[in-house]
């Protein structure tokens, strides 16, 4: 569930970019812009507790955050890692902070929040241009 809705969230990005740009030549230059920062303030490069504020603001608008963190949460990587046997568990749980302990529903309810803005946002930016476009 978690990963179907991470990818309807992102298809609603795509769905954005599509109707924001012209041409495919320039939803093809914008697809770098989009996926760089999902990868890079997702939280699992650099953890979003050991972000600089800007980081973490930024990390908070990526759907794949919260989608990262509910399928931690899911799959019980914080139990695993504080009581696995391993010593490199602890300084881990600390340094990504509370990430993952949410309960799943709210995770979801991010994602779904994503979605429906997304798309709402998709359909303005359609309205618009097929507006301009009859002008």
């Amino acid at each position: 569930m978690t990963l179907g809705l991470d990818a309807i969230a992102a298809l609603a990005l795509g769905l954005l970019t599509s109707a924001a740009v012209r041409n495919p030549s320039q939803a093809t230059l914008a697809l770098p812009m989009l996926c760089f920062p999902a990868v890079l303030f997702s939280g699992a490069i650099l953890p979003v507790h050991l972000m600089a504020g800007a980081g973490a603001a930024i990390s908070a608008e990526m759907p794949v955050r919260w989608a990262f963190e509910a399928v931690g949460h899911d799959l019980g990587v914080r139990n695993l890692l504080q009581h696995g046997g391993s010593s490199l568990g602890p300084p881990l749980i600390a340094s990504y902070g509370n990430a993952g302990s949410h309960a799943t529903g709210t995770y979801w309810a991010y994602l779904g929040a994503f979605i429906v803005v997304l798309m709402a946002a998709s359909w303005a930016t359609l309205v618009f241009t097929c507006r301009r476009n009859l002008r």
